[in-house]
């Protein structure tokens, strides 16, 4: 279909299959009684925890964002002189402006992407290392071999994927861990 309509995207089937998942997930390891959340006992472990991944977060940002202006910097600056002449241009064309606005754009959401995507490179990377988030919040040590297995893996998911998002994302979950704590 040439515009679109009717093409599922790949980001679409990773979030359903990741939305399955997790509902199984959801409903089968509390059902076994695998899993122990006890809040006040790991509260300092929490902030911890989120802090440190908050750093992690940062520097892999900032990593991120050296790589890119190093690769494409260059690009942007002609994307944002042309925009600027665009405006500046006597008489100002409408299309003109709209076409380096649009090409600034789609410059932008590449770069977004790539960050995203290269985040959760890196970030699966150092959660494969040990840097893991669910295994310090849950006792985990009730579980079978392959509930284990299954925890594990979602849990370098998880940790991956909080990386990638960045250190904001961390800092507003820390906030709100920390807000439920004190409602407790």
């Amino acid at each position: 279909m040439a515009n679109g309509i009717g093409k599922i995207s790949g980001t679409a089937i990773f979030g359903l299959i990741v939305a399955a998942i997790g509902t199984i997930v959801a409903i089968w390891l509390p059902a076994a009684g695998a899993l122990d959340l006890d809040v006040e006992r790991n509260f300092e472990d929490f902030s911890v925890l989120f802090t440190n991944l908050a750093v992690i977060a940062l520097l892999v940002e900032r990593t991120i964002e050296i790589a890119w202006t190093a690769q494409r910097g260059q690009q942007k600056q002609k994307l944002e002189a042309g925009l600027k002449i665009a405006k500046e241009a006597s008489p100002v064309v409408p299309a003109d402006v709209q076409k380096w606005n649009e090409k600034l754009i789609d410059y932008r959401a590449s770069t977004q992407r790539f960050a995203l995507r290269t985040g959760f490179v890196i970030g699966l990377a150092l959660s494969l290392g040990g840097v893991r988030v669910m295994e310090v919040i849950f006792d985990s040590s009730h579980l079978t071999y392959n509930q284990d297995m299954l925890f594990s893996t979602l849990d370098i998911l998880l940790t991956a994927a909080l990386i990638a998002g960045g250190s904001k994302g961390i800092n507003d979950l820390t906030s709100r861990i920390k807000k439920m704590v004190s409602g407790v």
